[in-house]
Parts: C-alpha cells; structure tokens; sequence
C-alpha cells in the first residue's frame, strides 16, 4: 500500500516555517524541558501489533534525532539560519522514515500468515528511502478462507472479511495516529515540546491528509489471484470502496475535511509551530506548552484530536491535559470520542458509540527495595443513549533501574473498547506489554 512521502516531508517543514511565521511575540524556553532520550525495546513483536511498534519507532526517532543532534553541534547549525533549515530538513528525513516504516509494517500486523519478515530494497529510492518490501498476497490470506470467500454466498463471512480488510488496509494510517499520540503524551508530560518532538508529531499526524491530497483520487486496479481478481487499492480508495460494500457511504472530501481540522485544531500542532519558529528564529530547541491556568492549582492544555477510519466509520477521539501545579501533582489526561456522524456529517459513518474516561500521570510508589512510578487509567464505551458497551482500565508502570536504565510495562483488561478492540484489534481479556528502557543522554544539552 504505497505512501509517497517526499511531499509529506517538505509539507511539515512549510507547515512549521509558515504558521509559525504568525508568532512574532517571544515565547520563553521550557523550563521543564526533557532531560533525557529514553530508548525502549519492548519485548513484544513489534510486526504484530500497535503497542509495541510504537515504542520501537519511538526509540529509533530518539535515536535518528540524537545522531542529528549530533551532526547539527558539531557544524554549529543552531547558530545560522542557514543550519538551522539545514538541522530542519535532515530531522525531517530521519522522522520521515520512521513514519515511512512503521506506516508500512502496520499493514502487516492482521496478515494471515503468523511469519513476519521484511527487506528493503536497496535498488528502489522512489520513495526517497529504500523501498520497504515484506511478503507476498499469500500472507495475508488464508488460502481456504480466501476460496470460501470467492466462492461461497455467506454474507456472515463476507462482512467479517471485509472488516478484515479495513484494518489491512487502514492499520498503516492507525500507527501514525498512535505515534503522533505517544509524542503528544511525551510532551505534555514535560510540559514542553521540543524542535524534534515538533517535527515527528507533524509527520505523523498530518500523513493522512497528505496521503489524500496526493493519492485518493488514484483508480483502483485488480489482480489476478487464481482466476479471481482482486482489488489493488490504497488506504484512502480502499477504505472508502470497502464501507461503500458495507453499506455506508464515506465522502473523500469530508473525510478530507475533517482530517485537516483534526489536525489544525490540536494544541500540540500549535505547540510544534511555536517551537519551529523559535527554533528557526533563535535556534532554541523547546518552548512550553500552550496552558491555560484555570486556578492558582490548575493548568488546562488544548486538546488533541485523533481521527480514525474504522469499519464502523470515521472515529474521532479528543484527549486534553490538565496539569495539577501544586509540587508533586501530576496530570490527567481527559478522553472523549465519538463517530463523526454524531456532528451532523452525513458521508462519515453510522458510529453509535462514545467514549469517555482518562489516565493520571503518575503516581510514586517507594517499595523501598525499588521505586515505581504507576499511571492507572480507565475508559467506559457507551452509546450515544449512555448504555454501556464495553471498558478498557489498566496501569503503564515505569521503575528505575539504577542511573540509566529502566523497566517498563503496561498491564490492561479490554472488553468491546472501540481503541484497544476496534481499532487495535486486541483480543478481549488481559493484555500486558514489557520493555526495557536506555537513557541515551542525561544532561540539557539538547536545549
């Protein structure tokens, strides 16, 4: 499912250059900036799911960023507008390859064969990186599914296939929305955005209105598959073709639409515009979140909003911060979504559901043997009558391990979660996700 992500990479760099363009007030450096680069190597299969790809590709854009760090101190870019853009566009093709990657392993993540195996093909740059290649038709089907399915009139398994092939062909598009979310988590939980945190959220929020403006209008072609044709679809004209055989009809420009004000409307946009304009007009390389103190005890951030095509229809999910300013509070992170029919858009999808809950962020436990920092969260699904549906609640727990290493986990119970179900086709039951964590560095040199 291609992804031409050259013009991906330039747009953000505009994006950032333009809109931020429009702050000519000074924004003052975080004083809370990040400390440390924290590289993580989960022990899950990342080709198989979600949670633990995004970890990975977390730590391999901590690692793209810290090289060009690197590259960027050693020929003092940060001190000319000239290596600045220079900084800009070299951290823009690191954190395009990543969103290139893990986009293209997603699809492979519901394949039906259970072997995961990928090579790049050092002879294809059209893509401007070696063209990702990983396995053939057959691996993600099932060979005897594949004939019943041609071949039979059972419309139970020919809407259980079609589903199948929504999260086939719309998984690459989740995992950027899962990675833009993990760099928004990261960010508010420092209360600043870095240059480079500003760079990947972009990436990866806005590629599904790139991958639109640039290829939904592709027509869709077949293949000849033992004496059947399949279709050859992208994740735009595949998803709206499938729904369409589901009955439902999905407009490619309210999807468009509702895309682009997603991603304007999210904080964490406008706070990756202010940090690339104080970068590009001063060479600092984090600024503080945007807030808004409601008390002397309270701050609330804007939220970000996550768009999600499923197979129910177009899913929108919002999450907003509210950070505690007494000495030692945390923060809590407040989710609410819901289809986008539920605001009057006719070509989006009958979503009946609604989900509501949060996560705090963090509690500190002292065991005296080790230290744990524990971060408990629970959302309740609904309809939009409030019955209820389903629930996901759980904790993510991290404990030091001496200076700079670390364990961390996730332990979860899921049950008809439209997130961790729907989208992130997760069994229902226990779910528990380890990894060990490096600090790179630990200092503020990065700032």
């Amino acid at each position: 499912m291609p992804w031409k992500l050259g013009m991906n990479r330039v747009s953000a760099i505009v994006f950032i250059a333009v809109v931020s363009a429009a702050f000519q007030g000074e924004v003052g450096a975080a004083e809370d900036s990040p400390a440390s680069r924290t590289v993580a190597i989960p022990l899950a299969n990342p080709l198989k799911g979600f949670d633990a790809s995004t970890i990975a590709w977390n730590s391999a854009t901590q690692i793209f960023d810290a090289s060009t760090q690197y590259i960027a101190t050693a020929f003092n870019w940060d001190e000319s507008l000239q290596g600045r853009f220079a900084y800009l566009a070299l951290a823009s093709y690191f954190n395009g390859a990543t969103a290139y990657y893990s986009h293209e392993m997603a699809h492979r993540f519901h394949q039906k064969n259970d072997i995961r195996h990928f090579w790049l093909d050092l002879s294809d740059w059209s893509y401007f990186y070696p063209k990702f290649e990983m396995g053939t038709w057959r691996d993600y089907w099932d060979a005897r599914e594949f004939q019943e399915y041609v071949y039979s009139n059972n419309p139970d398994l020919d809407s259980r296939i079609k589903r199948w092939l929504i999260l086939i062909q719309e998984s690459g598009l989740y995992q950027e929305k899962c990675n833009a979310r993990f760099v928004a988590q990261s960010s508010s939980r420092t209360s600043s955005t870095t240059i480079s945190n500003a760079i990947s959220f972009v990436l990866s929020h806005m590629g599904e209105i790139t991958y639109n403006l640039l290829s939904g209008d592709e027509p869709i072609g077949v293949i000849p598959t033992l004496g059947y044709n399949i279709f050859d679809e992208n994740d735009i004209t595949g998803y709206i073709h499938t729904m369409r055989d589901l009955g439902a009809t999905i407009s490619r420009d309210d999807w468009l639409i509702s895309s682009v004000l997603a991603f304007a409307a999210s904080g964490q946009t406008w706070n990756s515009a202010r940090a690339g304009y104080q970068y590009i007009a001063h060479g600092e390389r984090s600024v503080d979140n945007l807030a808004w103190s409601i008390s002397d005890r309270v701050a609330l951030s804007p939220p970000n909003f996550y768009l999600f095509p499923t197979y129910r229809g177009l899913y929108l999910e919002s999450e907003t911060c509210i950070r505690m300013l007494s000495p030692g509070a945390g923060r809590i992170h407040m989710v609410l979504g819901t289809g986008l029919d539920s605001f009057g858009l006719n070509q989006t999808g009958a979503v009946d559901w609604l989900r509501v809950g949060g996560r705090y962020d963090a509690i500190g436990l002292d065991l005296r043997l080790i230290t744990l920092s524990l971060s408990p969260y629970c959302y309740a699904d609904l309809t939009r009558g409030l019955k209820h549906r389903g629930q996901s609640l759980g904790a993510e727990i991290f404990c030091p391990l001496g200076a700079r290493f670390s364990l961390q986990g996730n332990i979860e119970y899921n049950k008809n979660d439209i997130l961790e179900g729907v989208i992130k086709n997760k069994g229902e039951g226990m779910y528990f996700l380890a990894a060990v964590g490096f600090e790179l560095q630990k200092d503020g040199s990065s700032q």
